[in-house]
């Protein structure tokens, strides 16, 4: 018996919804500082030169900062929000 013609071969990932195709996540496991001086060429590998939103506060260690949009949820006096995460549901975003 021969297997000719029954291999498949393996397909491209399935799409991210709101995510473009070649997305590849960037990360920082050797962070040290932000440095917008030099052109972005001459940036070294410890470094980053722009960073919407993030601020560096120490080494591997990033800060976001606040958007601009709506309050999602404000608790009520005297409580404390202990936890809070962000994820989805196939194309349906919840905060959690």
């Amino acid at each position: 018996m021969s297997d000719q013609g029954n291999i498949s071969l393996p397909s491209a990932p399935a799409a991210t919804p709101g995510l473009p195709e070649n997305f590849q996540p960037i990360s920082w496991e050797k962070f040290e500082t932000l440095n917008t001086k030099p052109p972005r060429p001459a940036i070294a590998d410890g470094e980053y030169f722009w960073g919407d939103g993030w601020m560096p506060i120490g080494p591997s260690n990033f800060r976001i900062l606040w958007g601009t949009g709506d309050v999602l949820f404000s608790a009520l006096p005297g409580t404390t929000i202990e936890w809070f995460g962000f994820g989805n549901i196939g194309d349906t975003p919840y905060n959690l």
